[in-house]
C-alpha cells in the first residue's frame, strides 16, 4: 500500500478509535514505538505518527496496526486497512509482527478479573513465574496459553528469569518491565485494589442523567405502494405504539413516521444527524418495514441498505453524538428462509420480508460488497458506539402476528418496560433472544411451526443502563419543536423537488464538482447558471475536507432542472449509479465554456451508466458530444444526436461503449415504439421522437407494441 494512501486511511481511522481503544494500542505497539512517545500520546494520530517514524515498522505498511486492531476486536478496522482479517489472523499465528509475548500478555490479561489482574500485574516478565501465579489462580485454560507460546518460541526462552529479548527486523527490543504493570489502565481496571462490586465503574458506563434523554424516531411502514410488489404490514401499528410507550417511559423524545420511502427514510436521517445531540445522551431509531438482507424497503418498494442509514451517525457526520450510544432496532426480514416445526396453522402470522411476494416472484438483490452480505460484521458501522437490533439472524424472516404486533418488537418492550431499571442493555437483549427463541409461531401450511432468534449486533465500548428511575417525576417533555422542525424540514425538502418553482435559478460558478457539502445549496432548481459536474469525487467523498461520500439517489434534487447554461460532465463510478434519469426533465444544455472541456457540452465516460435516461433532452446549442468508455452503457449508439444540434460544426463522438451484441443478448435495446428515432433507454417513454425546427415532439408510436 502506498504511504500517502496509508495516511489517508490512518486519518479517516483517528475519528473510530475510542479512548479504550487508545490504551489498548498503547500497550500493544509499546515495543515498536518505545513507552516514552506513547506515554505523551493523546490522540490516535499521536500514535501512527510514532510508528512511521520506526522505519522497520513501515516497511510492513499498515501489518502492525492490522495485528493491533485484529487483537482489539476492531476487524472493521483491519478492513479500513484494505487488508483481510483472515489473512492478518493467520500472519499473527505464523510469523507475528508484534511481539509475541506482548500478545500473550494481551490475550492472558483480557480473560482475568480484576483481582487476579491484580494479584498477576507485577510477575508478567517471567515466563516461569507467570505460570506460576496462573496455577495458583487455578486458570489452567490460560495456562495453555503460556505452554502454546514456549513451544512456538522456544528461543525466546532464557532460563529461570527471562526478559523475552526478541530481534524485530534486526532491531532488538528488551521487555525490561512488567508490560501490564507500565499500563494498568490497559486493559480497563478499578484503580483502587478494594473488593469488587455489582455496581460497573463510571468509566464504563454511558452518561444517561439528561432529560430527555434524546431522540427516539420510528419509522413505521404499513400501507405499501401496490406495485412495489409488497403487502400491507397488519399489526404493524402495534408495534408503533409498543415503541412510543416504552420509549417515552424511558425519557426519550419519540416521533412517528408513517408510510416513508427510501427517499424519505434517508431525508429523516440527514435531518435527525442534523439536530444538536450535545444536550442529550443517545439517539435511538426504530425501523418497522419489510426487509432483505441487511436492507429494509421503503412502501415504494425500492431497498436502501441499514449501512448506509447508520453512516449519518458517523462520528464525522454527527460530532455531537460521538462517544454515544446510536440504538438501531430493526422490524424486518434478513432473507426469505424459516426456521420450521410442527403444529397448526395460524394464518393471522406474516413475515416481513421477499417470502410475503407470491411464489416465483422476484425481489431486488443487493450487492454483497456494499451491504457486507454473508458478512455480519460490514454491518455494524465503521465508528463506536453502534447498537443495531435486528429482529432475525441473516437469511431468515421474523413475524408478525396482525393483532398482537411482532414477536420481536413485543418482546424487546417487554423486557425493556421489566428489566430498565436493574439490568444493561445487551442483558435485556439477551432475555429478548431467549423470549423470542422459545416461541413457537405459528406460520404457513402444513402445520408447520417457525422459529425465530434476534441478532444484536453492537461496537458499544460501555455499558449501557437506560436508568429511568433517575427521570423526573414530572416528565412533561420540554419543548423539542425546534429539533423535529428540522428533521421535518429535510423530508419537505425531499417531497418539494419534483414540485419546483418556474422561476429557480442556481449557480454552480463556484463548485468544481457535485457533492455532499453543496448539493443542498442546488434542491429545487429549474435553471443551472454553470455547470453540472458528477465525477469519482462525488460518490467517494473527501477525508481530508471532511466531506462524506454522497449516494447515487441523493442526485435527484435536480429532477426539476429544464436548463443547463454550462456543460454537463458525468465520470463516476458507483454500482447504484446506472443512469441519469435524476436529469429526466432537462430539455436543454447550451454549452458555454464548453472550450475548457476539449469542446464537449456532455461528456459522459468512465462511468457506470446502464442509458442516459435523458428522456425529455431536445437541444444541446453549443459543443461536442462525447460518449465514451461505459462498459454497461447501451442504447446511446441509437440516437441521432445531430437533431439536437443547433450547429452543422457541432460533433457526436460514441465509441468504446458496451458492444451492440452484448446490449442485444441482454435485450437491452429499443423499444420497437420509438421507431427509427432511437432511445435513450428501456421502456417508450424513452424514445427520443421526432424533433421539429420548434422543438416540439411527434411521437411516433407503434400501435401492435402498444397492445
Amino acid at each position: 500500500m502506498a504511504n500517502l494512501r496509508l495516511r489517508q486511511i490512518l486519518v479517516e481511522i483517528c475519528s473510530d478509535l475510542g479512548s479504550d481503544d487508545l490504551e489498548k494500542l498503547k500497550f500493544l505497539l509499546r515495543d515498536v514505538t518505545g513507552s516514552a512517545k506513547l506515554e505523551m500520546a493523546t490522540m490516535a494520530i499521536d500514535i501512527f505518527s510514532a510508528i512511521e517514524r520506526n522505519k522497520h515498522v513501515a516497511l510492513h505498511d499498515g501489518s502492525y496496526l492490522a495485528e493491533c486492531f485484529s487483537l482489539i476486536g476492531r476487524i472493521d478496522l483491519v478492513r479500513k486497512l484494505e487488508l483481510d482479517p483472515r489473512r492478518v489472523e493467520v500472519g499473527m499465528e505464523t510469523d507475528p509482527r508484534l511481539f509475541p509475548f506482548r500478545i500473550l500478555l494481551y490475550k492472558i490479561s483480557e480473560d482475568l478479573s480484576d483481582k487476579e489482574f491484580e494479584q498477576l500485574k507485577y510477575h508478567s516478565t517471567s515466563i516461569n513465574v507467570l505460570k506460576d501465579m496462573l496455577k495458583a489462580l487455578h486458570r489452567g485454560d490460560l495456562l495453555e496459553l503460556v505452554v502454546e507460546y514456549q513451544a512456538k518460541y522456544p528461543h525466546l526462552i532464557d532460563g529461570e528469569n527471562n526478559t523475552d529479548s526478541i530481534n524485530i527486523n534486526g532491531a532488538t527490543q528488551t521487555l525490561e518491565s512488567p508490560v501490564v504493570d507500565q499500563y494498568p489502565s490497559l486493559p480497563s481496571r478499578p484503580q483502587n485494589g478494594g473488593p469488587q462490586t455489582t455496581e460497573p465503574s463510571p468509566m464504563h458506563v454511558y452518561e444517561m442523567n439528561a432529560f430527555p434523554r434524546g431522540f427516539c424516531i420510528i419509522i413505521n411502514n404499513n400501507n405499501f405502494y401496490p406495485q412495489s410488489g409488497f403487502g400491507c404490514r397488519v399489526g404493524s401499528d402495534e408495534d408503533a405504539r409498543m415503541l412510543d410507550e416504552t420509549f417515552c417511559r424511558l425519557g426519550f423524545i419519540v416521533k412517528i413516521y408513517n408510510d416513508f420511502t427510501v427517499k424519505d427514510m434517508a431525508a429523516v436521517m440527514h435531518g435527525l444527524s442534523r439536530l444538536d445531540h450535545s444536550k442529550y445522551n443517545a439517539v435511538v431509531v426504530c425501523i418497522l418495514s419489510h426487509g432483505g438482507e441487511h436492507v429494509v424497503y421503503g412502501v415504494d418498494g425500492k431497498e436502501i441498505a441499514i449501512r448506509y442509514l447508520t453512516s449519518f451517525f458517523r462520528s464525522s457526520k454527527c460530532k455531537s453524538l460521538a462517544n454515544k450510544p446510536k440504538l438501531f432496532f430493526i422490524q424486518a426480514c434478513q432473507g426469505n428462509e424459516r426456521q420450521t416445526g410442527i403444529n397448526q396453522t395460524d394464518l393471522s402470522i406474516q413475515a416481513d420480508g421477499p417470502s410475503d411476494l407470491e411464489e416465483g416472484q422476484s425481489f431486488p438483490e443487493t450487492d454483497a460488497e456494499d451491504v457486507g452480505r454473508s458478512n455480519n460484521s460490514k454491518i455494524i458501522p465503521d465508528e463506536s458506539d453502534f447498537l443495531i437490533g435486528y429482529a432475525t439472524v441473516t437469511g431468515y424472516t421474523s413475524f408478525r402476528s396482525r393483532t398482537r404486533g411482532s414477536f420481536y418488537i413485543r418482546k424487546l418492550t417487554e423486557n425493556l418496560n421489566q428489566y430498565a431499571n436493574s439490568q444493561d442493555l445487551i442483558s435485556i437483549l439477551t432475555r429478548v433472544n431467549h423470549d423470542v427463541s422459545t416461541e413457537n409461531i405459528p406460520a404457513g401450511n402444513n402445520y408447520e411451526i417457525s422459529k425465530q432468534v434476534p441478532m444484536p449486533q453492537f461496537t458499544l465500548r460501555k455499558q449501557l443502563f437506560f436508568r429511568p428511575e433517575n427521570l423526573p417525576h414530572d416528565r412533561t417533555m420540554p419543548q423539542s419543536a425546534a429539533g423535529l422542525s428540522i428533521i421535518s424540514q429535510s423530508i419537505q425538502a425531499v417531497r418539494t423537488i419534483a414540485q419546483p418553482t418556474d422561476a429557480t435559478k442556481c449557480k454552480t460558478n463556484n463548485i468544481d464538482y457535485i457533492n455532499n457539502s453543496n448539493l443542498v445549496k442546488l434542491t429545487g432548481c429549474t435553471k443551472i447558471i454553470g455547470n453540472i459536474n458528477v465525477v469519482e469525487a462525488t460518490f467517494e467523498g473527501d477525508p481530508y475536507l471532511n466531506i462524506p461520500a454522497l449516494h447515487p439517489y441523493q442526485l435527484d434534487v435536480f429532477k426539476s432542472v429544464k436548463e443547463i447554461t454550462g456543460v454537463l460532465v458525468v465520470q463516476g463510478k458507483h454500482k447504484d449509479f446506472k443512469d441519469l434519469s435524476f436529469l429526466g426533465n432537462l430539455t436543454t444544455i447550451y454549452g458555454r465554456g464548453a472550450k475548457r472541456y476539449q469542446g464537449a457540452s456532455l461528456s459522459v465516460a468512465y462511468s457506470s451508466i446502464e442509458a442516459l435516461n435523458l428522456s425529455s433532452l431536445k437541444r444541446i446549442r453549443n459543443g461536442n458530444v462525447v460518449i465514451a468508455f461505459n462498459d454497461r452503457l447501451c442504447y446511446a449508439n441509437t440516437v441521432k444526436f445531430t437533431n439536437l444540434f443547433r450547429r452543422k460544426e457541432q460533433l457526436a463522438t460514441v465509441v468504446k461503449n458496451r458492444s451492440k451484441l452484448e446490449c442485444d443478448l441482454t435485450r437491452k435495446r429499443c423499444s420497437t415504439v420509438c421507431g427509427t428515432n432511437g432511445c435513450w433507454g428501456p421502456r417508450r417513454e424513452n424514445c427520443v421522437g421526432n424533433i421539429t425546427e420548434n422543438n416540439s415532439i411527434e411521437d411516433s408510436f407503434n400501435i401492435v407494441d402498444m397492445l
